[in-house]
């Protein structure tokens, strides 16, 4: 439902692993990211990849990021605004799980 949603709305996903394997693919993401910010469409992204379960900053995936700056280094677009956000809550999906987790015990599957 969540994923349809987003789609819907102009949502995106791309592939880390073809990314980083395939010329085609990785040629083809970045010439539609540029295209994309050309047109002035909005690209929400983020930099850590997934959300940390722990709470913890995650090491960032510059993918994205490297093909927004290509864009303005080749003049595509005369600038970039970065706006940095965090979001935060109390009580995480796996609340009940992740502590097991930490001591050894397999993940439960999350459904939604």
């Amino acid at each position: 439902l969540l994923s349809g949603l987003l789609k819907n709305i102009g949502a995106f996903e791309y592939d880390r692993r073809r990314y980083s394997k395939d010329r085609l693919y990785k040629a083809v993401f970045e010439e539609y990211i540029k295209a994309l910010l050309s047109d002035d469409e909005t690209i929400l992204t983020f930099l850590e990849g997934t959300r940390s379960r722990s709470g913890k900053i995650m090491q960032p995936k510059f993918e994205m990021l490297h093909a927004m700056i290509e864009g303005l280094k080749e003049r595509r677009y005369r600038d970039i605004t970065f706006l940095p956000i965090t979001i935060s809550y109390e009580k995480v999906v796996e609340g009940d799980t992740f502590p097991l987790e930490l001591l050894g015990e397999e993940k439960v599957q999350e459904s939604f």
